[in-house]
């Protein structure tokens, strides 16, 4: 960790008669007593160019661009481990053997940074040290929510303070928006007579900052890029964009006569609608949703013509072994011009007997485009392969959507709402290997 970036970090601390590891014991002092307070504070270290050490508060912010280190627990095993109950090594660093995603912003509209080492921290027990580099464009503000994501699991929101220069951080102004979603998921697999079809709708009336909270960025078409999925993350509080209550919903299709919906209270205090469909509810035709308002929501309705979905033309039945030696292809047929598909390749990895983690690679395409190829490369001399791990339990899931959300709005929402539908295709119980394996 420190001497992929900066080996002095292990001589500086907080101040220059201190060390790192008594200005890590230092933070956790200071955050114990501000989770009591407010419930929010990362243990999260400032590392400058010249390889200072700052805890990172609303008067000592991070700059874009800036390293810092964040301190946690229970990311899993690592390599060369300490005998239990004893501080970690600093010569000869225990590494994470999944390296978690650092994630800024809300849950809906992430800002992902790359993580530069994930291991134990060095001098302590039992202590995970994540250093991550935080992009140029980071987001500004004294509360910038930031995760970690690990391969099964992720952590709870923290908070961040960013600001360009460093210094007193500023708070940005707050703004509420909305998202409004009908799923309709096919599921194929793993075993050879599981299918299933699952139709949702979802809402969420978000509050946040307006550095953070953010609106729908355009996907990037045309370019393979890694991807993972993780397990539910606890929410220890809706500083990381609150859901606020809009009211009772009326949401109508094609063949559902009028249902009401009204938001559930989480114990975090936030407001969350989420309805499950009956078989064939979601089906093209014309969706809407009639929004009576409450006091922070005012009312609206928003409608759209759902279109027929893709239909796959590649096999991919459960059993189906696909050749890591050849070029795999995606095809489908009847893609709307100007919508979207995105693909995803995912190689999974058991844990236990009930829950699969995966990871892998995603690519967005016109939908009009009708299929996604993924060639091997030679990362091995002699030996082309997909660029993803062999697995027993490999998954593809394609998704087809609008490029463009329908937009509404209504009074009390600072932005205007999006509303969007999805279909959903996963594919499970598939194998990645090579028949020379």
């Amino acid at each position: 960790m420190y001497n992929t970036l900066n080996s002095g970090w292990l001589i500086r601390g907080c101040a220059s008669s201190i060390t790192v590891r008594q200005c890590v014991q230092q933070l956790f002092h200071t955050r114990a007593n501000n989770w009591r307070a407010q419930g929010v504070y990362g243990a999260i270290l400032n590392v400058a160019e010249d390889g200072s050490v700052t805890i990172n508060t609303p008067d000592r912010s991070a700059a874009p661009g800036d390293f810092i280190s964040v301190f946690a627990s229970g990311f899993g095993p690592v390599s060369f481990p300490p005998p239990s109950g004893s501080p970690s090594a600093s010569t000869t660093l225990s590494v994470l053997q999944s390296v978690p995603v650092g994630q800024l912003g809300s849950e809906s509209r992430p800002n992902l940074v790359p993580v530069e080492f994930a291991g134990l921290a060095p001098g302590m027990v039992g202590v995970d040290q994540i250093n991550l580099r935080l992009p140029h464009d980071a987001p500004e503000g004294c509360a910038i929510p930031l995760w970690l994501l690990g391969a099964s699991s992720g952590t709870q929101p923290v908070t961040l303070s960013v600001r360009k220069g460093r210094g007193k951080c500023q708070d940005p102004p707050m703004v509420r928006t909305a998202d409004l979603t009908w799923m309709r998921t096919s599921t194929t697999g793993p075993g050879p007579s599981e299918a299933k079809v699952e139709e949702i709708f979802s809402a969420a009336f978000r509050e946040g900052a307006a550095s953070w909270l953010g609106l729908t960025p355009d996907p990037p078409i045309g370019k393979w890029r890694s991807f993972g999925t993780a397990g539910s993350r606890p929410r220890c509080g809706g500083y990381a964009g609150s859901n606020t209550d809009a009211g009772t919903l009326v949401i109508q299709t094609g063949t559902l006569s009028s249902r009401t919906l009204v938001p559930l209270k989480s114990a975090t205090g936030e407001f969350l609608y989420s309805q499950i469909l009956p078989p064939g509810s979601i089906r093209p035709g014309r969706l809407s949703v009639v929004g009576q308002g409450s006091s922070a929501v005012g009312p609206f309705n928003s409608g759209f013509e759902l279109p027929a979905p893709i239909e796959i033309s590649t096999t991919l039945n459960p059993g189906t072994t696909i050749e890591s030696r050849r070029s795999f292809r995606v095809s489908w047929i009847n893609g709307r011009p100007g919508d979207l598909v995105n693909v995803r390749l995912l190689s999974g990895i058991p844990l236990g007997q009930s829950d699969t983690i995966y990871s892998g690679l995603e690519y967005y395409a016109l939908a009009e485009e009708g299929s996604v190829s993924l060639d091997p490369i030679e990362s091995l001399p002699g030996r082309p392969a997909l660029p993803l791990a062999p697995s027993d339990h490999f998954a593809v899931i394609v998704r087809y959507f609008p490029r463009t959300r329908v937009k509404f709005a209504a009074v009390g929402l600072t932005w205007d709402g999006e509303h969007q539908w999805v279909y959903e295709f996963r594919f499970l119980g598939l194998r990645l290997h090579s028949t020379n394996d």
